[in-house]
């Protein structure tokens, strides 16, 4: 197979396994991120379903992620919430936004 397959094969592992953290190696090239996760413009279908990949990627690779309610309007006024594996629990079969989504 192709890497292609590869790459998509890990990710299906990953997605699919058990919910702890890989081993992040400490050097200065694969620091721990801190990453926001928001919403702009109006909702779409198949936004959950990114957003639960991406959170779920980013904490098996050691990141730690924080979502923001309503866009950008939410960020300013702090509806900062963290994320674990289970918080996007549910949201691949769902369209929309669970996290709101303002066009402002």
């Amino acid at each position: 197979r192709g890497p292609a397959f590869i790459n998509a094969w890990e990710v299906y592992q990953v997605l699919a396994s058990n919910p702890t953290p890989a081993s992040v190696p400490t050097s200065s090239a694969s620091k721990k991120l801190r990453i926001a996760l928001l919403n702009a413009g109006a909702a779409s279908p198949g936004m959950n379903t990114a957003m639960r990949v991406f959170v779920r990627m980013a904490l098996h690779r050691g990141h730690s992620v924080f979502a923001v309610h309503n866009g950008w309007a939410g960020l300013a006024r702090g509806e900062l919430a963290g994320m674990d594996w289970m918080s996007v629990n549910g949201w691949a079969v769902t369209g929309g936004t669970f996290l709101g989504a303002n066009r402002k």
